[in-house]
């Protein structure tokens, strides 16, 4: 887990307000296709595609519970429980010199936590390719302007890509990143972008070739 969201993890919880279409400036219909183009156009996907992952997602937002595998995963569990990956690699500095992967979402993807939280689903649908919130009113809210953020994402943290852990059995187990992948789930994307640590063939240390 980032330093930004062990910070969130201590803040009140943001209840998003986009799926009451209470927008002052249009009804409920242009409302609901503003935000299905917003979607369609971040994620490249039909527009029929957005309209019903957000559907789905303003139902997940009303739900008094929020489970992983209400979002398409295999299983979901805590992480002191779960025993799913080297809990090392959570940090380990090996992933920032891995080379992305395209990863089937119609395989059977296992969360290493129970719950999760819609309000961040929902940024990670609005808002694709920025995975951290840099302001409080920024989670679950479309109309959030970037120009105004006031606490940036730190440079030094590799925050854009989910990170899997490929057992030696062959099971794919999320490291990091379950809510942008749930996004993608939501969408019903075929495959998705991640970093992936293959326990038959983990990433090797840089050879240092010798000064003479």
């Amino acid at each position: 887990m980032s330093l930004i969201w062990s910070y969130i993890g201590r803040m009140p919880p943001v209840t998003a307000t986009w799926h009451d279409y209470s927008n002052p400036s249009g009804g409920y219909a242009q409302h609901a296709e503003r935000l299905k183009k917003q979607v369609s156009d971040g994620h490249g996907i039909p527009g029929y595609a957005a309209g019903a992952g957000l559907r789905t997602l303003r139902d997940h937002l009303r739900a008094d519970s929020d489970r992983a595998s209400d979002y398409g995963f295999a299983t979901g569990y805590e992480h002191s429980d779960s025993g799913s990956y080297p809990h090392e690699l959570l940090n380990h500095k090996a992933w920032h010199r891995m080379e992305p992967e395209k990863v089937s979402l119609r395989q059977p993807i296992h969360a290493s936590q129970y719950e999760m939280d819609a309000n961040s689903v929902a940024h990670n649908i609005f808002h694709p390719g920025k995975p951290h919130p840099a302001d409080w009113d920024e989670i679950g809210n479309p109309d959030h302007d970037p120009t105004q953020d006031s606490m940036p994402v730190p440079t030094h943290v590799r925050t854009d890509l989910p990170r899997l852990y490929r057992n030696e059995q062959g099971q794919m187990h999320v490291v990091d990143g379950h809510h942008r992948l749930a996004a993608d789930m939501l969408l019903k994307k075929s495959h998705t972008q991640a970093l992936v640590w293959d326990a038959k063939n983990p990433p090797t240390r840089p050879t240092q070739l010798p000064l003479f």
